[in-house]
């Protein structure tokens, strides 16, 4: 049996949006692995997720999970703040 965890905040985003996210966690010292032209995101804060974004197609929205870690906590706005 798989253990899912629920996202800590979810929503649909622009690429400018999603490349925002991913600014903000490289400055949380958090790993990056981007491909913005098969459409996928996922950033680690160690080895936990705490975002992922995947987009369906090329001008289309990204579909962004959000999920918290140790050090890295979302509130219910998408923003993040350290522990």
């Amino acid at each position: 049996m798989t253990h899912r965890v629920r996202p800590a905040y979810a929503c649909m985003a622009t690429t400018d949006v999603v490349k925002a996210f991913v600014k903000n966690l490289t400055h949380n010292e958090c790993r990056i692995e981007a491909d913005y032209e098969i459409g996928t995101v996922q950033v680690f804060d160690g080895d936990a997720i705490v975002y992922r974004a995947l987009q369906k197609g090329e001008g289309q929205p990204w579909i962004v999970s959000c999920f918290n870690s140790q050090r890295i906590q979302w509130d219910n706005t998408g923003d993040v703040f350290e522990q």
